[in-house]
């Protein structure tokens, strides 16, 4: 999932879009300020995860705002004499946490980006890069707790660009704008309060906390009331044995079925 994020993964989006259905996503993106998305959910269809619907710059910095601020939207200023409007909750503070700490990682961005782009700030930033159909629009919004900062960049009559990107195009104005942006601030705080999330070491292939047979680990951030429970039942031990389908049969010490039922899964010897 976090890769599928930060990555730009589209198959995924989709499929999420698909579980939740379109008319619940295009709620969601109205409450957080995408206000020119004004036909009806058949009209966008599931392609609505992927950026079907054209909104404005100033409509997605303020749904970006609304992560920066732990899930509550906020109406933009314009200027100083501009009234505050009262904040909106559209997501939880956990739920908030969790999509930052993902957008957040250089490491889930590798396969999106062929590499960590132009986006090695010296504190922690949380980053989404989007490219429309033939290289017209690249974006880069990210924000950090205090500063929120979205480039679009294209050109004004429409016409596609050289082959740019999201990161490769508005993404170096989008650090320098973020490194110039943030350079008054005096004491940045975390992207996200410790507390909302829970650290747990998991398996990396099935994403459950490790077993005694998972030869790999990884840490991963859950919200409080989502903890996994059950250990990973990807791998396994086992040991050699001709009378076996596969010359191989899980060792006794691994635990019972389903797990010694996938030998395609096992991790190798003991």
């Amino acid at each position: 999932m976090r890769e599928a994020l930060a990555g730009s993964l589209n198959i995924p989006a989709v499929r999420l879009a698909a579980e939740l259905g379109p008319a619940a996503v295009l709620r969601t993106l109205r409450d957080l300020g995408l206000r020119s998305l004004d036909r009806d959910a058949d009209h966008y269809g599931l392609a609505l995860a992927l950026g079907s619907g054209e909104v404005e710059l100033r409509e997605l910095a303020a749904a970006y705002v609304a992560l920066a601020r732990g899930g509550e939207s906020v109406a933009l200023r314009f200027t100083t004499t501009d009234p505050s409007a009262a904040p909106a909750r559209v997501f939880t503070p956990e739920v908030a946490a969790l999509v930052t700490e993902a957008l957040a990682d250089p490491l889930a961005r590798v396969r999106g980006l062929h590499g960590r782009g132009p986006f090695a700030l010296a504190y922690p930033v949380a980053v989404k890069t989007g490219t429309s159909s033939g290289y017209r629009d690249t974006w880069t919004v990210g924000y950090t707790r205090e500063r929120t900062v979205a480039v679009w960049l294209g050109n004004a009559d429409g016409s596609p660009t050289a082959r740019l990107t999201g990161a490769s195009g508005a993404g170096p104005l989008f650090a320098d704008v973020m490194r110039r942006t943030m350079a008054d601030v005096p004491q940045r705080r975390p992207l996200w309060e410790p507390e909302l999330l829970v650290d747990v070491e998991v398996c990396p292939l099935s994403g459950a906390p490790v077993g005694p047979a998972c030869d790999e680990r990884v840490h991963r951030k859950f919200s409080k009331e989502h903890v996994p429970k059950d250990t990973c039942a990807y791998h396994v031990h086992v040991r050699p044995d001709r009378s076996a389908p596969a010359g191989l049969r899980c060792d006794a010490r691994a635990p019972p079925p389903p797990s010694c039922s996938r030998p395609s899964t096992t991790s190798g010897w003991p």
